[in-house]
C-alpha cells in the first residue's frame, strides 16, 4: 500500500513533467478545451461527439434507471433517439462509456453488479 501510493505520486510527476515540457501534448489538451467550451451539439468533433454520446445515453437510462432497457437495446433506443445523423454513425453502436452502456441496458442493479465484479478482489 505504501508503495503503491509513492508508485502513483511518482506517474503523477512524470506526467505532469511531459505535459508542461511538450507543445503537441499542450496543444492537443487546448484543443480538447476550446471543442468542450464551443460545443453545440450540432457541429463535429472528438469531445463534442463524446459529450453528445453521453447526454442522450444518460437520458435513455434515466428513462428507466432501475431495470433498464434490456440487453441489446441500446443501438435502437440511440438511433430512434439521437437528433444528429452525424453523431448517429459512432453513438449509435456505443455510448464511448462503458457504465453508460451498462446503466441503459442493465439498469442500476446491473451497473452495480459490474462494479462488484469489477472491484472484487
Amino acid at each position: 500500500p505504501k508503495w503503491r501510493f509513492a508508485g502513483i505520486l511518482l506517474v503523477l510527476c512524470v506526467t505532469g513533467i511531459f505535459l508542461a515540457s511538450s507543445q503537441t501534448a499542450s496543444n492537443r489538451i487546448q484543443q480538447g478545451f476550446n471543442e468542450i467550451k464551443n460545443y453545440d451539439g450540432v457541429h463535429a468533433t472528438s469531445l463534442g461527439g463524446r459529450l453528445y454520446f453521453h447526454q442522450k445515453t444518460l437520458a435513455l437510462a434515466l428513462d428507466k434507471p432501475l431495470t433498464g432497457w434490456g440487453t441489446g437495446s441500446y443501438q435502437v433506443l440511440f438511433r430512434d433517439n439521437s437528433t444528429n445523423d452525424f453523431f448517429d454513425v459512432g453513438g449509435g453502436h456505443h455510448p464511448h462509456n462503458q457504465y453508460l452502456y451498462f446503466f441503459v441496458e442493465n439498469g442500476l442493479a446491473g451497473l452495480l453488479l459490474f462494479f462488484v465484479l469489477e472491484f472484487h478482489e
